[in-house]
């Protein structure tokens, strides 16, 4: 847990220093194809919520953009685990490994560009307990965030919504990540 809670009080320290790094810049470009890397922590929320304690989440990504437009599309592959909150002999740890694809609107904005996001993926969930098998299902990946262009990079961080459909019953996800992209 305490992992956890350095996590929760880097993400506002970070997003005031590149805040403000943003503000002092006058001009931004866009760059056609760009990649980056993000982590952040996840809730899960729903029945998966009474199994599982909150986790973490890491992942790459590849962005393309034209430099007028607000549309972007962007391709990701995620990793998130949490550990077991049930008491039980044999209990594992969850972990789900995630390939989406997504389009971003991006708002307009010198400092700072608010963006929405929506994508479907496929998801692949397994317990790290004996005899446990993978599960890979459809999800969706939707959410909301905020980019800050600074000289040659982009921080950014967002929320998203994931809901999976898998049997017998969905799991929903709720990943806050703060990345970079270069």
């Amino acid at each position: 847990m305490t992992t956890l809670r350095r996590i929760l009080a880097a993400v506002p320290v970070a997003l005031t220093l590149t805040a403000a790094a943003a503000h002092a810049q006058a001009t931004t470009t866009t760059r056609p194809v760009s990649f980056g890397l993000s982590g952040g922590l996840t809730l899960p929320t729903g029945d998966i919520g009474d199994a599982v304690e909150s986790g973490y989440n890491v992942g790459g990504l590849l962005e393309f953009a034209r430099p007028a437009s607000p549309i972007a599309f962007r391709v990701e592959v995620d990793y998130q685990r949490f550990g077991s909150k049930l008491d039980l002999p044999g209990a594992g740890d969850l972990r789900v490994i995630s390939g989406a694809a997504n389009v971003l609107y991006k708002f307009a904005g010198q400092t700072a560009r608010p963006y929405l996001l929506g994508g479907v993926g496929l998801f692949n969930s397994a317990s790290t307990a004996e005899d446990s098998e993978s599960e890979t299902d459809f999800g969706l990946n939707l959410g909301a965030g905020l980019e800050v262009p600074l000289s040659g990079i982009t921080v950014f961080g967002d929320v998203r919504y994931q809901p999976i459909f898998s049997s017998p019953e969905k799991v929903n996800l709720v990943p806050i990540r703060v990345g970079i992209r270069f």
